[in-house]
C-alpha cells in the first residue's frame, strides 16, 4: 500500500511539473509561429513589390494592405468582402492563417488582422484617395536603411482611426496598452529586408527621435 502512495505522489509531482512547463512551452511555440508568420508575410510583401515597380500593397481603409495583398495573391480564393465571409479564409490551416498570431484569440473574428503595416512605407489611401497627399507609398529602392525600417508590426489593437494613419507614437513598445498582451513583455517587428526581431517594451523609448529609426529610417545626409 505504501508503494501505491509513493507512486501516486510521484504522479502528482509530475502532473504539477507538466502544468507549469506546458504553458511556457506553448508560449514559446506560439512566439516561434508568430515570427515565422511575419517572415512569410515579408516574403509575400517583397514578392508583391517586385511585381509592382517596387511598391508594397497600400494601407488604408476600407481595404488595407492585408486585403490588397490577399486579393492579389489569391484572386480565386479570397472573398475580399471585409466582412464575416472573409473569416473562413483566415482559419487555422487556411491560406490566410499566417496573418493571425496564434496568441491572438480573436484574430479570426477581426479578419486576421494581427499585424499592422507601417504606413510610412506602405502609404495610406482612404476610399481610393491618398490621405492629405502625405502618405504616399515608398519603394524599396527609396528606403535608406531597409534593415532598420519596419514593414509590419505585431499589433492587435483596432480603433479604426489611428490604425490606418501609421502614427509613429503608436508603435512604441512602452507597455501602456493593457489590451495588448502579445508575448510577455515584447512584440515582433518585421523589417523591410525580411528579418524579424522581438523588441521588449522599454520605457526608455519615450520620444519620437529615439524610436523613429525603426519607423522611418532616413538618410542623415539629406
Amino acid at each position: 500500500m505504501s508503494r501505491f502512495f509513493v507512486v501516486v505522489a510521484i504522479l502528482a509531482v509530475l502532473a504539477a511539473v507538466v502544468l507549469v512547463v506546458t504553458p511556457r512551452v506553448l508560449a514559446k511555440s506560439r512566439m516561434a509561429t508568430c515570427a515565422s508568420n511575419l517572415r512569410q508575410i515579408g516574403a509575400l510583401m517583397n514578392g508583391y513589390a517586385a511585381e509592382h515597380n517596387g511598391y508594397y500593397p497600400v494601407g488604408g481603409n476600407p481595404e488595407g494592405y492585408i486585403r490588397r495583398l490577399c486579393a492579389d495573391l489569391f484572386p480565386d480564393g479570397y472573398p475580399n468582402t471585409g466582412g464575416p465571409k472573409d473569416a473562413v479564409f483566415f482559419e487555422s490551416g487556411g491560406p490566410g492563417a499566417i496573418f493571425i498570431c496564434p496568441s491572438h484569440d480573436t484574430g479570426r473574428e477581426e479578419l486576421g488582422k494581427s499585424y499592422l503595416g507601417n504606413s510610412y512605407v506602405l502609404g495610406v489611401k482612404v476610399n481610393g484617395e491618398w490621405l492629405n497627399n502625405a502618405y504616399t507609398g515608398k519603394t524599396l529602392a527609396g528606403l535608406h536603411d531597409p534593415s532598420r525600417t519596419f514593414l509590419v508590426i505585431e499589433d492587435w489593437r483596432r480603433d479604426n482611426t489611428k490604425l490606418w494613419r501609421g502614427n509613429d507614437v503608436r508603435y512604441k513598445p512602452t507597455g501602456d496598452d493593457d489590451n495588448f498582451k502579445a508575448h510577455g513583455d515584447g512584440r515582433h517587428y518585421l523589417y523591410v529586408d525580411g528579418h524579424v526581431e522581438m523588441i521588449v517594451k522599454d520605457p526608455a523609448i519615450g520620444n519620437d527621435d529615439a524610436f523613429k529609426i525603426h519607423y522611418r529610417s532616413e538618410d542623415p545626409n539629406q
